[in-house]
């Protein structure tokens, strides 16, 4: 993924050097990105993240008399990508941000972009067993509007095959996930419910378009764990006084579509085997590390199949050494042969929630309209 990729994208700078941070604006502008900042002090940094949109970010690592690592600690946990700007003389990155690409100075600000270009692309794509911890979905608004929405919810806990949200009944709650995965199941008389999506921590439970609605589809819990929940009526409120929220809310509900249509992809035209990797894939990416504790007939539950045809399938990806599977476990062996089985119907959708989320400028002239009513 080359640097271009970043047109569009806010990329803040956190540089003590004027030089080094007169280049860096200079080359970013060039791309077509925008600028946040340049900033050279940590409190200036911390100030513009809470207030605004960041979507990377380059890190100078010794602002005069603070160190960068409080900054870099609070894009990781929003998972936003960003790199380390480092001298020579200055102090290592501590391991806790190991994994982390780093540029020495001076600066080859082509390389630092297009190295920064590369993580921003892997972010969602990539799974946790590789080192990115998936992206909220409150995170791509203003670190201060994601807060209040925050302080209307409650945390909750919730266990696999719960139902948190029924079809044909009014939508009372609407759910953040934090470490639980979910999926959106279709539903129909006398046929077996089967999954259309998956939601982890990137996205939210919210298919209806006023408070009121009605579900058209069952939200399922396939790994249990922690979730954000507010009130719907709540969630509405806050959304009609918020035009980055409603078009954010917008632009999740077109990646869900795009789910919809490679789910439909798979289930009606790929081997029990190209689906169950593509499944392996999306579960990985919502989760952090390797492991996936889940049962074969839970499995076969949201992928319409019997359990004989899961389990004859995870004993054909073990033995191509895709995955190790182990009774309720499943252990990721290789993400590049996972997805060459899932053929094309997994990447499209996550490049694409990458796209649409990134969007900058929500409510401004010349992107959607807002969407919900007066």
């Amino acid at each position: 993924m080359g640097a271009a990729s970043l047109a569009g994208k806010r990329i803040l700078i956190i540089e003590n050097d004027d030089f080094v941070a007169h280049d860096l604006v200079s080359a970013i502008s060039e791309i077509g990105g925008i600028v946040m900042g340049p900033v050279a002090s940590l409190s200036a940094a911390c100030d513009l993240m809470a207030a605004d949109q960041i979507d990377a970010a380059v890190l100078d690592i010794n602002l005069r008399a603070d160190m960068v690592f409080p900054a870099a600690a609070q894009l990781r946990e929003r998972g936003i990508p960003f790199v380390f700007a480092r001298g020579q003389e200055q102090a290592s990155v501590p391991d806790a941000f190991g994994p982390v690409l780093r540029a020495e100075k001076p600066l080859d600000t082509d390389q630092v972009l297009s190295v920064l270009a590369q993580r921003a692309g892997d972010q969602l794509t990539r799974g946790a067993g590789d080192g990115a911890p998936p992206r909220s979905f409150l995170s791509w608004l203003p670190t201060s509007e994601a807060n209040d929405i925050l302080s209307f919810c409650e945390s909750v806990e919730c266990d696999a095959r719960d139902v948190l949200i029924v079809e044909d009944q009014p939508i009372r709650k609407i759910y953040f996930p934090e470490t639980a995965v979910l999926t959106v199941l279709a539903t129909g008389t006398n046929m077996r419910p089967i999954d259309a999506a998956m939601i982890g921590p990137e996205g939210m439970t919210d298919m209806a378009h006023y408070d009121g609605d009605r579900a058209p589809l069952r939200t399922f819990v396939l790994i249990g764990g922690r979730m954000k929940q507010i009130a719907a009526e709540t969630f509405f409120s806050l959304a009609q006084r918020s035009p980055r929220l409603q078009s954010l809310i917008a632009n999740y509900r077109e990646t869900i579509a795009v789910q919809f249509a490679f789910a439909a992809l798979a289930h009606g035209t790929m081997t029990i085997e190209g689906r169950l990797a593509r499944f392996i894939l999306m579960v990985q990416d919502r989760l952090q590390g390797e492991d996936i504790l889940i049962v074969h007939n839970l499995i076969a539950d949201v992928l319409a199949v019997r359990r004989s045809g899961i389990t004859t399938a995870l004993h054909v990806l073990e033995g191509m050494g895709a995955i190790k599977s182990v009774r309720g476990r499943i252990i990721i062996r290789n993400r590049t042969l996972l997805r060459e089985l899932a053929d094309g119907s997994y990447g499209v959708a996550e490049r694409e929630y990458l796209r649409m989320m990134s969007r900058p400028g929500y409510g401004e002239a010349g992107l959607r309209q807002p969407i919900m009513g007066g």
